[in-house]
C-alpha cells in the first residue's frame, strides 16, 4: 500500500520542497510515459533535490531561495516531512512580495521500488536488471517477486521512440540542464503574499500510482517514473 503524507506546517516549508518536485513529474507524464500501459504503487521513491525557490513570475527574475544543496528524500515515506524540513531556508521570503511560481532543480535519476500488474502478468522493479539511462529505458522483471530498488530516469527529449518531445518539455516549463540535472519554473495553485506572520503550507501526496510500466508478451517489462499525486496550498494569516 502506498503511503500518504499530509500536513499543515508553518513557514518551515518542509513539504513544499517535495511537492514542487511532484508538480514537475505531473506535468511531464502525458509525454514521458506514453508507452506505459499500467501503473502501480511505489513503496520507495527516492528523489534528489538540488534547489527550490519561490518566484514572483514565470521567468523567476525575482526569487526567494528556500533550499540549496544535494539532498535525497524518500517521498513514499511517512517521515518525509521532517527530513525535507531540514533543507528549507524560508526566512528568505520578502515581506509584502507576492509569489506566484516555484522553481525547482532536481536530479534526473530516481530510485523506485514497486510493481505493476497486467492480469496474470506482473512487472517488478529489478535492482539487478541491465542499467537504463536518460536514453535507454530501464528493464524490469516479469513475474519474479519481490520488487527490488531500481534506478529510473527522466529521459532526453525524443529518447524513447520520439518521446518525450522537446515541445512537451517546453510546455511543462522544464529544462534539462545536463545529463544529471533538470529544472522547472511552475505556477503555484494560488499566489500568496509574504507578511509578518508565517504562512501555513498544506500538502497531501501519495505514491499509489507513481510507478509506470509497459509489458510486451511473453515476458518483457520496461519501467518508468509516473506521477505521484499532490495537492499544495499556501495560506497567509
Amino acid at each position: 500500500m502506498a503511503r500518504k503524507g499530509t500536513g499543515r506546517e508553518g513557514i518551515g516549508g518542509r513539504r513544499l520542497i517535495a511537492a514542487a518536485a511532484f508538480v514537475l513529474f505531473t506535468a511531464l507524464v502525458p509525454a514521458a510515459a506514453q508507452a506505459a500501459l499500467g501503473t502501480g504503487a511505489a513503496t520507495q521513491f527516492l528523489i534528489t533535490v538540488n534547489a527550490v525557490a519561490l518566484c514572483t513570475n514565470a521567468t523567476c527574475t525575482q526569487k526567494a531561495e528556500l533550499g540549496r544543496g544535494t539532498k535525497t528524500f524518500d517521498i513514499a515515506s511517512v517521515a518525509v516531512g521532517s527530513a525535507v524540513g531540514s533543507f528549507s531556508q524560508v526566512n528568505n521570503l520578502v515581506k509584502n512580495v507576492t509569489y506566484t511560481h516555484v522553481q525547482v532543480e532536481i536530479g534526473r535519476s530516481y530510485t523506485l521500488t514497486g510493481s505493476v500488474a497486467f492480469g496474470a502478468d506482473t512487472c517488478f522493479t529489478d535492482a539487478s536488471a541491465p542499467s537504463g539511462s536518460t536514453t535507454i529505458p530501464s528493464r524490469g522483471k516479469h513475474n519474479s517477486a519481490p520488487a527490488t530498488p531500481q534506478t529510473l530516469f527522466l529521459p532526453d527529449a525524443g529518447a524513447f521512440g520520439g518521446n518525450p518531445t522537446q515541445a512537451a518539455y517546453d510546455a511543462a516549463g522544464v529544462a534539462l540542464l545536463g545529463p544529471a540535472t533538470a529544472a522547472a519554473v511552475l505556477p503555484l495553485t494560488q499566489p500568496f503574499t509574504a507578511v509578518d506572520k508565517a504562512p501555513t503550507i498544506s500538502v497531501a501526496f501519495n505514491t499509489q500510482s507513481a510507478l509506470g510500466a509497459f509489458f510486451t508478451a511473453p515476458s518483457t517489462c520496461f519501467m518508468f517514473v509516473e506521477a505521484p499525486s499532490v495537492t499544495i496550498s499556501i495560506t497567509t494569516p
